[in-house]
């Protein structure tokens, strides 16, 4: 089956329906990422169901309306919503498995966007541009000098000062020890 696919899904799971959030009423979604009508409208009877478009990022979306308010809506951000709970504050939805099209809630997560980023270059699914490190990254607080001299303190003195001193946080010293980040150096 494709992994975008909206149906892929495991032949023991059993389908559970929960109202889109914000459109309750109008529209459910399910476990297996399917999404329904709930009232008639247009050509559509109640229950039916709402066929997915893959867009231009990959990932599975629909045309949602109500009234005479229409959204578009990602069926990973739905399911999560439905199932989840609320998108905290500067949160987004995660694929744990990396595949755009499981959209499952036992696949899906709320993260930060820079987790979500990170999540993606652990994967491989992202390789940061040249000129994306070091120095050259415009959020980047430390320099060359600064990495070589906590490289060079390593069981020498604590992260913890270390972050201390440089202005960061401990697990960006943690990092850059363990070869996570600053590799270039």
């Amino acid at each position: 089956m494709h992994p975008q696919s909206s149906t892929q899904r495991l032949p023991q799971e059993t389908e559970e329906w929960r109202p889109v959030v914000g459109y309750e009423g109008w529209y459910d979604v399910s476990n297996l990422g399917r999404v329904r009508r709930m009232r008639k409208g247009g050509c559509s009877h109640v229950g039916f169901i709402l066929k997915a478009q893959i867009n231009t990022s990959g990932y599975l979306g629909l045309d949602l309306s109500r009234e005479d308010h229409r959204h578009y809506g990602q069926i990973h951000r739905l399911v999560a919503e439905a199932f989840l709970g609320p998108c905290p504050p500067g949160h987004e939805v995660n694929h744990k498995n990396a595949i755009k099209g499981d959209n499952r809630p036992n696949n899906l997560e709320w993260v930060t966007h820079i987790r979500n980023a990170h999540h993606a270059i652990e994967l491989g699914l992202f390789v940061p541009p040249p000129g994306f490190c070091g120095e050259q990254c415009g959020a980047s607080k430390l320099k060359e000098v600064d990495v070589r001299i906590i490289k060079a303190a390593k069981g020498r003195e604590s992260q913890r000062s270390l972050a201390a001193h440089f202005g960061v946080a401990q697990p960006t010293i943690s990092d850059i020890h363990r070869g996570k980040s600053w590799r270039h150096i």
